[in-house]
């Protein structure tokens, strides 16, 4: 190559093979692709939701957690209790399956004494739940058993059982208003320690009557 005084040019450029040109290109198109590749991430991070830091049990440190955009947030355990339909819880039933004819119970069974008041004190206290079954077995029926319940019972049940068997007690004859008659219904009524404090009771002086 010559100028225009004629002196030849030097050129420092050299020809660039078809291999050379190939690899720059490519550097070009992987610079464009890291380029596009950060922008995605910063949309990405610009996006997406906070996150929530995970307070571990027993932790006493004060954390506070600031919720932006959320839905159907959840902090702390899920807890799951599975249950199944609960059965009445049975009747209390007392032990008296131990409780035999002795020969001192065979004696209060067959005993023709009247009751007196002290010892119808005395069994209120001492007679149970099955109260019912006993004034059953003693001639009252439901309705006169609700009654006294209705019309006793805001004192307690022993007022209850009180009132029923001194009402027996009165309305009966003395020849029907016996120890028998009534200790047969409490043993038949299942009211068995009743009949055996009793016996327990029988023999010792009776105290003076308070009610």
């Amino acid at each position: 190559m010559s100028s225009d005084d004629g002196s030849e040019l030097t050129a420092d450029a050299e020809p660039i093979s078809p291999s050379d040109f190939e690899k720059i290109s490519i550097s070009s198109e992987d610079k464009k692709s890291d380029s596009s590749s950060k922008v995605k991430e910063r949309r990405k991070s610009s996006t997406s939701k906070p996150k929530v830091k995970t307070i571990r049990p027993g932790s006493t440190s004060n954390v506070q957690m600031n919720f932006v955009n959320t839905h159907e947030v959840h902090v702390g355990n899920n807890i799951t209790y599975y249950s199944s339909p609960c059965a009445p819880a049975p009747d209390f039933v007392r032990s008296t399956s131990a409780l035999k004819k002795t020969a001192e119970i065979k004696e209060l069974l067959s005993c023709k004494d009247v009751v007196t008041k002290e010892e119808i004190l005395w069994l209120s206290s001492h007679v149970g739940k099955r109260w019912r079954d006993v004034g059953t077995l003693l001639g009252y029926d439901c309705g006169q058993l609700d009654q006294f319940e209705e019309d006793y019972g805001r004192s307690g049940i022993k007022q209850s059982i009180y009132q029923m068997l001194l009402d027996w007690k009165n309305s009966r004859l003395d020849e029907e208003a016996t120890v028998t008659v009534l200790a047969k219904a409490l043993w038949k009524g299942k009211e068995r320690e009743a009949v055996q404090g009793w016996v327990n009771r029988k023999g010792k002086p009776e105290p003076p009557l308070s009610a």
